[in-house]
């Protein structure tokens, strides 16, 4: 029975985390077969909606509210070597949909969240830490062209919403969990797709492997 390998990537919204950790699933599939890498999708792990609050007023950057307990559990499941039922979270009603993605045990499991560095029930589990590191000014500028683009929000709400939550979430909790990682990448290219340099994804999957084959 093999230990699964886990890593932990973190960083500030928009800072190129999601695009980092499909380039380095890929890379590592090609190295390991497909069945033997999978990640964890955290945002099932929201809270559900409070009654009678709206989705737009709630305080979707706060690390307090996920259940991370439950997340904990599932990983620790999953590097036991059981199937778990992993829960999605419903973005048109704000609710968690609990046992809808089943996820097997693999080699390499990816955790990536804004708060993966933070939360500290989370950070034993995790074998290999890294956060993605990029300019504040840089990140705001690419999550307005992503709200506005890719989700249709207006420039007034994502300026009010980065003001009220998200600003204050990277001072608070996301920037200082930096200290947590094993290795920082640094991401200050301003390109469309946030797309990392490919030597620096090589380096990150040539250490992983290099992990598992020890």
């Amino acid at each position: 029975m093999y230990k699964t390998f886990v890593v932990g990537i973190a960083g500030a919204s928009a800072s190129g985390k999601t695009s980092f950790t499909k380039q380095l699933e890929r890379e590592l599939k090609k190295s390991l077969g497909d069945d033997a890498v999978d990640k964890i999708d955290c945002d099932g792990y929201y809270v559900d909606l409070p009654a009678g609050m709206s989705g737009e007023d709630f305080n979707w950057d706060d690390p307090n509210n996920f259940d991370v307990i439950g997340l904990c559990n599932d990983i620790k499941s999953l590097c036991q070597g059981n199937i778990i039922k992993a829960p999605i979270h419903d973005y048109k009603n704000y609710q968690k949909i609990p046992n809808a993605l089943e996820v097997k045990p693999c080699r390499v499991l990816i955790i990536e969240n804004l708060f993966t560095l933070t939360w500290k029930e989370i950070i034993p589990l995790l074998d290999f830490k890294i956060y993605i590191d990029c300019d504040e000014v840089l990140t705001f500028s690419r999550r307005i062209i992503r709200d506005s683009q890719e989700r249709g929000y207006k420039l007034e709400l994502i300026v009010e919403r980065y003001e009220q939550f998200v600003k204050p979430a990277y001072h608070r909790y996301i920037y200082p969990s930096r200290k947590e990682a094993t290795v920082i990448i640094p991401n200050y290219v301003n390109n469309g797709d946030k797309q990392l340099d490919e030597n620096r994804i090589t380096v990150v999957k040539n250490h992983i492997l290099m992990e598992l084959y020890k």
